[in-house]
């Protein structure tokens, strides 16, 4: 039997889990910034010697 407050606990649980996966998207967003970035600089210092 499931009632009222299983189904908000499992609501909220479903909430948790989408906001653990954005954090996780944007952390893997920011680290791919960041290798372009270092690259880009890595190019540019090394065309300019």
């Amino acid at each position: 039997m499931t009632t009222k407050d299983d189904i908000k606990a499992n609501g909220y649980f479903k909430k948790q889990k989408n906001l653990i996966m954005i954090m996780e998207l944007i952390m893997i967003v920011r680290l791919v910034l960041i290798l372009t970035l270092n690259l880009q600089v890595f190019y540019i210092q090394n065309a300019f010697r």
